[in-house]
């Protein structure tokens, strides 16, 4: 897909396809949240979006479209979560827009009023963090229930230290 055109814009609620970064440094085109925006700088703030509705992540901190009232209204074919806590802030100009050739723009849709309200009231409950950590992206870390199992699904290696033969 082509790169968004220089003038177009975005606002909190829009649905865009975006390069989200790993924090490993890849990426990944998904459909993103337009979280905040800051006509000032020219910037916006994209929340992370997966289908994936069981994340370990903190649920307090996404508003997730599983009603399909909501998520069609929006102009997505599934169930979709976006993660606010894992965000970037970047240029509304920023590369990592991806237009859509059938489109002609990198929206592909956008929330019902009532879920921009339940995203502003979201993203307000955020940790405090500065305009340079949002650039650099923020990418929390999964949650363990328990200490039982791990982000994959994995039992946590444990070391016993008294079954050492010697």
């Amino acid at each position: 897909m082509p790169n968004t055109p220089a003038r177009e814009r975005f606002s909190t609620g829009d649905l865009v396809a975006f390069d989200f970064p790993f924090c490993d440094g890849g990426a990944k085109t998904r459909v993103c949240l337009i979280v905040a925006e800051d006509t000032d700088l020219n910037e916006v703030v994209v929340a992370y979006g997966t289908t994936n509705l069981h994340l370990n992540l903190d649920r307090r901190h996404a508003v997730i479209l599983n009603m399909q009232s909501d998520w069609s209204a929006a102009g997505l074919h599934r169930a979709t979560r976006f993660q606010v806590d894992r965000r970037i802030r970047v240029s509304m100009n920023d590369t990592r827009f991806k237009q859509n050739r059938s489109l002609g723009t990198a929206k592909v849709g956008r929330l019902l009023p009532s879920k921009v309200q339940q995203l502003m009231t979201c993203y307000s409950r955020l940790k405090p963090v500065s305009r340079v950590q949002e650039r650099l992206g923020i990418h929390p870390k999964p949650q363990v229930h328990n200490g039982r199992r791990s982000f994959l699904g994995r039992r946590p290696v444990r070391h016993n230290a008294g079954s050492a033969a010697a």
